[in-house]
């Protein structure tokens, strides 16, 4: 988490950014996997960005 912290102080790192990796991720899920542990795995993926994004939105500037 530090890492993606301290790269969005580099580059934006935006609910844009995340939405686009989300939308990636759940294509290429679906697109290889089914079933139960594939719509769990997109679950965690987004709960993951969403938690992400919000760390880095409330993270103290260096």
């Amino acid at each position: 988490m530090d890492k993606h912290i301290q790269l969005s102080k580099i580059a934006p790192m935006t609910d844009k950014e995340f939405s686009e990796w989300l939308k990636i991720f759940i294509q290429t899920t679906d697109e290889l996997f089914e079933g139960e542990k594939a719509e769990e795995a997109k679950t965690r993926a987004s709960n993951i960005a969403r938690l992400m994004l919000h760390k880095i939105n409330t993270s103290q500037p260096n």
